[in-house]
Parts: structure tokens; C-alpha cells; sequence
């Protein structure tokens, strides 16, 4: 069975399209909420093979009810496996191993029209990369969160989700910065030159990661009243 890898919760579920072999039920009640739709079922446990690993009895969510708003089963996917943290698990989260071997691997399209696919490769090493110029301007946050170092934030790496949201001014400064980019009040997003950019770069645990210039806007067409079309890019943070 195919299912979806979500780094940014922390739950097993599947809506089993056929009969699943199970290794103890429940009558334990789960329902997750996602941004868009949930999920709701027994929590029962069951083999889950991945990888080189199995882990003989995971507990899952089996779902009875859902809102579907993503086309996941139209397209033969038919549950998700959450990596997040345990805190914030309805269902317990028995895959470790897969956890700590998993890697993130994004590919780009040659323009902001084409949406390429990306690969989440478990029991694979990090490829290594140059270190990369440091940017012209910088925007040293302030979190809340105890023991956070000074000068920075707390964030969730969350492939579930396609948008990263960012607080707002942190998105001001970004594409204040790009030459022409107008913020449009009424819609809350930055209209941004398709053709001009900004130089952006984020730390993570000392590494210095450069966002490529086409993942800082996304491209859009809008028909108007009078038939003819109007391309404009917008923020993507």
C-alpha cells in the first residue's frame, strides 16, 4: 500500500482500499485534523514494513470517516506516515529507525511554470554541497521558546505542507526587499516581478541553505472580464 510521508505530523493512518491483516484491535477512538480535511477511525495495530525494517505491531489509525481535499486516493495513495515528534501523537509513533535515516531530496524545474517532484529517500546519507556566499542583509529573530539561542527561531520541517509559512515581519523583510514587489493589502500577498529576485538564506544548526530564486515566488495566471489574461508571480513565504 502506498502512502504519503509527512515529516510534519506524527501519526500512522491508512484508509485500507482492501482488507488489512491486523495484530490487535481497539476500541480506542483517534481523529486527526490536518489544514485542509481529517481523519477519524479505531486505532488498531498492524506489520509495517519499510525499508530494511519492520516493526511487527504499529499502531495506526484506521480510518472509517474522512474529508478528502487533496486527491491523495485518486492518486493510490491511501494513508500517511508521520515522522514528527511524539508529543504530538494520537497514535504512537513505533518507527525510529526510519526517523532518524531520513533525508529530504527537493529537484527544481528549468521555470516557475513546471512543478518537478521531489524524493524523500530513507536509509540514505546527505550529499554534501559547498558552502555558499552569505547574503547582503540579515534579519536575526527572537523566539519565545525556552532555550531557544538568541538571535533565532523554532521551526517544523513539514513536507505535508507546500507553503512555508513564515511570521510576518520576516515575510516583509524578504520581499520588501525585491525591486517593484508591492504587498496588495486586500489579498494579504506580495505581487512580485517575475523577472526580479532577492538574494535568501536561512541557518540551520549552523549550515547556511540558499533559497534558489525560482522557490521565492510562484507564477499565476488570471483571466479577466474582457477574456484577456494577466501572468504575475506572488510570494511563496
Amino acid at each position: 500500500m502506498i502512502v504519503g510521508i509527512d515529516s510534519g505530523s506524527s501519526d500512522v493512518w491508512v484508509y485500507p482500499p482492501s482488507k488489512l491483516q491486523l495484530t490487535n484491535r481497539t476500541s480506542i477512538h483517534g481523529i486527526l485534523s490536518y489544514g485542509e480535511g481529517f481523519v477519524q477511525g479505531f486505532i488498531d495495530f498492524a506489520e509495517l514494513k519499510i525499508g530494511p525494517y519492520t516493526v511487527p505491531s504499529q499502531a495506526f489509525i484506521n480510518v472509517q470517516n474522512y474529508t478528502e481535499e487533496d486527491g491523495h486516493f485518486e492518486q493510490g495513495i491511501y494513508g500517511i506516515l508521520g515522522l514528527a515528534f511524539d508529543n504530538s501523537s494520537t497514535a504512537d509513533v513505533l518507527l525510529k529507525p526510519a526517523y532518524e535515516r531520513t533525508t529530504l531530496s527537493l529537484r527544481r524545474a528549468d521555470d516557475l511554470a513546471s512543478t518537478p517532484e521531489g524524493e524523500f529517500p530513507i536509509f540514505h546519507g546527505f550529499q554534501t554541497f559547498p558552502a555558499p556566499p552569505s547574503c547582503r542583509a540579515f534579519l536575526r529573530l527572537h523566539s519565545t521558546v525556552a532555550s531557544t539561542p538568541k538571535g533565532s527561531n523554532v521551526a517544523v520541517l513539514d513536507t505535508g505542507y507546500t507553503l512555508p509559512p513564515l511570521p510576518r515581519p520576516l515575510v516583509d523583510f524578504i520581499y520588501g526587499n525585491i525591486s517593484g514587489a508591492v504587498y496588495d493589502k486586500e489579498e494579504d500577498v506580495w505581487i512580485v516581478p517575475c523577472l526580479n529576485t532577492t538574494d535568501l538564506e536561512f541557518t540551520l544548526g549552523g549550515d547556511a541553505f540558499v533559497i534558489h530564486p525560482a522557490d521565492i515566488m510562484k507564477l499565476t495566471t488570471i483571466e479577466l472580464p474582457n477574456g484577456s489574461s494577466v501572468t504575475y508571480c506572488f510570494n511563496t513565504y
